[in-house]
């Protein structure tokens, strides 16, 4: 049986914690919750996820803090973390990037983006750690590799929105 790869959805809104982790447990991920910034992080440290899906409107600390915290930490530093957010700011998103972020998905994206965005990240992951096991590992707070993946690789179905 394949190991399915885990992905920790950090987000302060219980629908779209239960919608997002619902679409990944059906497509072969393990959808793991965490509904405030501390708890994601502490997650992310005992978890260890391959990917991280991350808010930017959080309670406490802002998603933009929380990618700081985890790209200056290098138990966290190699792990993806994909933007996850309902604003659709190229300021914000050109600073997720500088900061670390691999890639920006809007709220309102579909499944088939989701899992697409997942996948090429998966994909790229496993590629990149035969070559070096430190690919996405950061230096000076910034990814020394770099995926913005806004495409999916397959043509979407007819959207289904997130709340």
């Amino acid at each position: 049986m394949i190991q399915k790869k885990r992905v920790l959805i950090i987000d302060d809104d219980p629908a779209v914690l239960g919608v997002v982790k619902a679409m990944l447990d059906d497509n072969n991920y393990e959808g793991i919750t965490a509904p405030t910034p501390q708890e994601g992080l502490e997650k992310a440290r005992h978890l260890g996820p391959d990917i991280i899906l991350l808010d930017l409107l959080l309670p406490d600390i802002s998603g933009l803090g929380v990618l700081r915290e985890m790209k200056r930490d290098p138990q966290l530093a190699s792990i993806p973390v994909v933007v996850f957010t309902g604003l659709g700011d190229d300021i914000i998103a050109g600073e997720a990037r500088d900061l670390g972020a691999v890639g920006l998905l809007t709220k309102n994206c579909s499944m088939n983006e989701l899992i697409s965005m997942m996948d090429r990240i998966s994909v790229y992951r496993e590629t990149e750690l035969k070559r070096t096991p430190s690919s996405f590992a950061t230096r000076e707070g910034r990814p020394t590799k770099f995926l913005w993946l806004n495409t999916p690789l397959v043509k979407p179905k007819p959207p289904t929105r997130l709340p």
